[in-house]
């Protein structure tokens, strides 16, 4: 009896944690797709032959 009792609480708990998780998932979802929104792209990349590689864009 006692084996039954600590299963179910074990279940509950790990029915509530998961429950909980998924609540947290979907409040970061949420906040990354509101900043990736209302962000712009602070710098650019353009590419440079000589080296072939990406480097940061100059403002000139």
């Amino acid at each position: 009896m006692v084996q039954l009792v600590v299963l179910g609480l074990a279940a509950y708990g790990g029915w509530y944690l998961w429950k909980s998780v998924k609540k947290e998932i979907g409040r970061v979802g949420r906040d990354v797709e509101k900043a990736r929104s209302t962000a712009k792209p602070s710098e650019t990349l353009e590419y440079d032959p000589d080296t072939q590689k990406y480097r940061l864009k100059k403002d000139s």
